[in-house]
């Protein structure tokens, strides 16, 4: 498994949209680690074992194993928007 996965990655990782999780890691509620600290734009990266972390404290109630669909993407999400 990778050592740090990307936004998109993470995304897919997690089960939600991407831009869903930019705002998560803009707000600072996800784990992550900005790898350009000194550029225009933030680019994050997730660590896998962070995440499970996460997910493990937030995911409850909430079935990672059956998603509903997003009326925006074609693929299960966990939350959009």
């Amino acid at each position: 498994m990778k050592t740090a996965l990307d936004a998109k990655e993470a995304a897919g990782y997690l089960g939600i949209c991407l831009s869903k999780l930019q705002r998560l890691s803009h707000a600072g509620q996800i784990p992550c680690r900005n790898v350009n600290p000194d550029g225009k734009h933030a680019v994050y990266r997730y660590s896998p074992a962070a995440l499970d972390r996460w997910l493990a404290g937030h995911g409850e109630g909430d079935s990672p194993k059956v998603l509903p669909r997003c009326s925006r993407h074609s693929r299960r999400v966990r939350e959009c928007t």
